[in-house]
Order: structure tokens, then C-alpha cells, then sequence
């Protein structure tokens, strides 16, 4: 009988509330258990414009933060439950040496969590000046190193980055990935994600 078992890692540097809080609330109805983990096991923080509704969203143009998902993810944050997490730390070392004993133990999540073919925030929709992270004084302007890069220089040999620019929706499935786009689209990611154990969904999107 498949566990109904869910690991979400989260960013010490600031999270989107709405992308966490609707796909747990519906996992959690059907009786799924979910654990956290930080990459150093400090308490992940939601960015305030994931609960702030005045916010707007300046690649978009539009409002993001709906009222009742703001009281959702500040009701959350009051759970204390991000206070206790597991750290990433311990089940997958930063860098191990080659001349460790198990250097291939360490090493071999590289090869099991290489993407397939995955959506993310492509990049018509990055911010041009802005970014910054929580519990820091500064602002690098544009990101760094954008996430469609990250995740085309993530894929596995025969896996594809799946912006969808210009579409409503981008929910990809690929067995046993599924990636959504953005926030706004969490809801449907809410959906094929509970569809992928229970149903046997292998595919979508691509």
C-alpha cells in the first residue's frame, strides 16, 4: 500500500505563502502527512507580499494575493509549525569528498533527483530590478541566475524546460516530478499532484 507521505523543502530566505498553504490544506484533506525541511534547519519564513493583498505583481501588472488566501497563510504562520524541521543537511551532505568511504551514497541523489521534463517561472515573467531575500539588508536587482536556467541546466538526458509563456496554465507531470509554474497556478498543481498516487497519473502538460 503506497504511504501517503509528503517531504516539502522550503527556502530560508523567504517562501510564497499561497504555494504552500493551498496544496497542503488539500493534501491533508485526503489524509496525506507532510514534513518539512530547511536547508539548514533555521525556520523558513513567508515572503509579506504572499499575504499582503495591496500587493501587484509588476511583470504581470495584476494583483496576486487574494484576501482569502492572505488569511490562510497568516493563519499558518500562527501554527508554529515551521519551527521544527528537518535539515537538509543531514540527509544530503553539501559537498562530501571523493575519498570518502560512501562518496557514492553522498553523491547518488544527484542522479535520482535529476528533473525530466518540468515547468517553472520562466523567464518573460522575472523581475527586472527587486530581488531580495528575507533577513538581508540589500537589493541584487534582476535574479542572478534565472529560474528557467536553473531548471533547463536541470534536466535529465531527454527532459525539456516547459515555460508556456502566454498560457493560462502550466501544470507538468512527469512521473514522479510535477512542477507548476507560479503561484497562481498551485491550485491546478494541487490537483495533478493528488492524481499522480491515486490514479495513476504518469503524464500531463508536455
Amino acid at each position: 500500500m503506497l504511504t501517503k507521505k509528503v517531504l516539502a523543502i522550503l527556502s530560508e530566505y523567504g517562501y510564497w505563502g499561497a504555494g504552500l498553504v493551498k496544496l497542503l490544506e488539500k493534501l491533508e484533506q485526503i489524509g496525506f502527512e507532510v514534513e518539512f525541511m530547511t536547508p539548514k534547519r533555521k525556520t523558513a519564513v513567508t515572503l509579506p507580499p504572499s499575504y499582503d493583498t495591496t500587493f501587484v505583481d509588476s511583470p504581470l501588472g495584476v494583483y496576486v494575493t487574494m484576501p482569502e488566501a492572505a488569511e490562510k497563510v497568516k493563519a499558518f504562520e500562527a501554527t508554529g509549525r515551521l519551527a521544527n524541521v528537518l535539515n537538509m543537511g543531514d540527509f544530503i551532505p553539501r559537498s562530501p569528498y571523493q575519498s570518502a568511504a560512501n562518496f557514492f551514497r553522498k553523491r547518488l541523489h544527484e542522479i535520482t533527483l535529476v528533473f525530466k521534463n518540468v515547468t517553472g517561472h520562466c523567464i518573460e515573467y522575472d523581475y527586472h530590478n527587486g530581488t531580495g531575500f528575507m533577513n538581508t539588508d540589500f537589493n541584487i536587482g534582476p535574479p542572478p541566475y534565472v529560474m528557467e536556467y536553473i531548471l533547463a541546466d536541470a534536466v535529465g538526458t531527454g527532459g525539456q524546460f516547459h515555460g508556456n509563456f502566454s498560457k493560462v496554465t502550466s501544470v507538468i507531470v512527469d512521473y514522479s516530478f510535477i512542477t507548476a509554474r507560479s503561484m497562481q497556478y498551485s491550485l491546478g498543481f494541487d490537483e495533478k499532484n493528488l492524481n499522480v498516487p491515486d490514479n495513476n497519473v504518469k503524464r500531463y502538460g508536455w
